[in-house]
């Protein structure tokens, strides 16, 4: 998995660089998450033709738990009208940030819908 990893505002923005679909093994990115123990705020940004099912939204929530031990937050950045919807429909929007771009993190939460 092909995943790249900036700073910005304090946050590690790992971009991910596969497209997510149903049959998409994400655990590459708990594993990196739970490894690298300087990762205390984490904003994901996938492309723009990803979608989140059942199995990479159980990575998400793993994430966000491995982030939220360490007192950090977990955010999506600049997601697409799948990865929005998946986020509303389950709920995550409700506790994990969601920026509409790069350029948001950090700032007051806002929603993308």
């Amino acid at each position: 998995m092909d995943i790249r990893t900036t700073v910005v505002k304090g946050y590690h923005l790992l971009s991910i660089k596969w497209e997510i679909g149903a049959r998409t093994d994400i655990s590459a990115l708990e594993k990196l998450i739970r490894s690298r123990k300087d990762m205390q705020n984490v904003a994901l940004e996938f492309t723009e033709n990803s979608c989140l099912y059942t199995n990479s939204i159980s990575v998400i929530l793993k994430c966000h738990e491995i982030v939220k031990r360490r007192k950090g937050k977990l955010a999506v950045v600049n997601p697409n009208e799948f990865i929005s919807y998946a986020l509303r429909t389950v709920g995550i929007a409700n506790f994990m940030d969601v920026y509409a771009s790069v350029e948001d993190i950090g700032k007051e939460r806002a929603s993308v819908y």
